[in-house]
């Protein structure tokens, strides 16, 4: 309550009367479970010693209005020493402990949080690789799966100097594969050659690119071959080149998917590309109602690509949904 003094003009007394004023309270903020964002990097291979964006949390807030300061955040981290340090707001720790005792905290951190929530990104360092002209080493193996875990969050609420708040609920990234080195593929669009019926054209190509951090190899996979225009197609006598010279070991099997199989698996030194082109005799007639013909190809799925990583692991690995951005675009002859 509070009371209210006034003076009567006439009378010149003085009354002081109680009234009864409006209640204001300051609302202490709570943490929000945090949540990984969906822009954050999908299930992948990574490559030994690089610099990896591999989530971004959520962090914000509970009640609306609320605001807090976030001031340290603590980690779990997976995979037997796959990664090295993480960076949160500028801010790099140390990963302490291996395996699943691995843990990092990023202290000294400010950042601000409300009720809408604040996005912030974890960039990890992950194993080192020391590389050289064959392709270099890397210390925790190959083929590690790896991730980390926002385990902790602590808190000041309010903007300046209010009580210390924690979550301890987590959110965890993707699982990430960790190599020594990993290929990225690519498919020409073609449109140049005319295709002749009857005759051998040239109705594929792609390029495998190895990782700067090492030598890769490819072991096999297979290319989808089909017609628009042309009755009863046939794919025969396919081959794959280098520089239109056949590739010595390689065989091609299977018409309207050729299957590619490297009796030695064929090496990619680091950092550098090499383009494979498929020929194949085509037969067929051309459908008379249709005024476009000619051949399109692409890579089958990731699935049917298998590689080797040269310098970390010697078996074969299958390509899969962590093989991000692989090629769906065709090659095609003339249109």
């Amino acid at each position: 309550a509070m009371s209210v003094s006034y003076r009567g003009a006439v009378s010149n007394t003085t009354t002081v009367s109680d009234a009864n004023g409006i209640t204001i309270t300051s609302a202490a903020s709570t943490l929000a479970v945090p949540s990984l964002v969906s822009s954050s990097p999908v299930a992948q291979y990574v490559v030994g010693g690089q610099t990896f964006g591999i989530a971004t949390f959520k962090l914000a807030t509970v009640d609306p209005g609320t605001v807090a300061n976030v001031r340290e955040l603590r980690f779990i981290t997976t995979g037997q020493d796959a990664i090295k340090s993480i960076t949160v707001g500028g801010v790099t720790a140390p990963v302490i402990g291996n395996g699943a005792a691995a843990t990092t905290t990023v202290a000294g951190l400010n950042i601000a949080i409300s009720s809408n929530g604040t996005s912030v990104p974890v960039t990890v360092q992950f194993a080192g690789f020391q590389g050289d002209a064959s392709g270099g080493t890397i210390n925790s193996g190959s083929g590690i799966s790896t991730s980390i875990t926002l385990g902790y969050i602590e808190a000041t609420s309010g903007v300046t100097g209010g009580a210390a708040i924690t979550q301890i609920t987590g959110a965890s990234s993707n699982t990430m594969t960790l190599y020594a080195s990993k290929p990225t593929i690519t498919v020409a669009g073609g449109n140049v050659d005319t295709l002749i019926l009857g005759a051998e054209n040239k109705v594929g190509e792609f390029t495998v690119a190895a990782d700067a951090n090492g030598k890769i190899a490819v072991a096999s996979t297979s290319v989808t071959l089909s017609t628009i225009g042309v009755d009863s197609p046939e794919f025969t006598l396919t081959r794959v080149t280098i520089g239109g010279v056949n590739v010595t070991g390689a065989t091609v099997t299977g018409s309207s998917t050729a299957v590619i199989t490297f009796a030695t698996p064929y090496e990619i030194p680091a950092g550098t590309s090499q383009t494979f082109t498929l020929y194949s005799t085509v037969g067929g007639t051309n459908t008379a109602s249709v005024t476009q013909h000619y051949v399109a190809s692409r890579l089958t799925s990731a699935a049917t690509f298998k590689w080797i990583d040269s310098v970390g692991a010697s078996s074969v690995i299958t390509g899969g949904s962590s093989l991000i951005n692989y090629p769906t675009n065709s090659y095609t002859t003339l249109r």
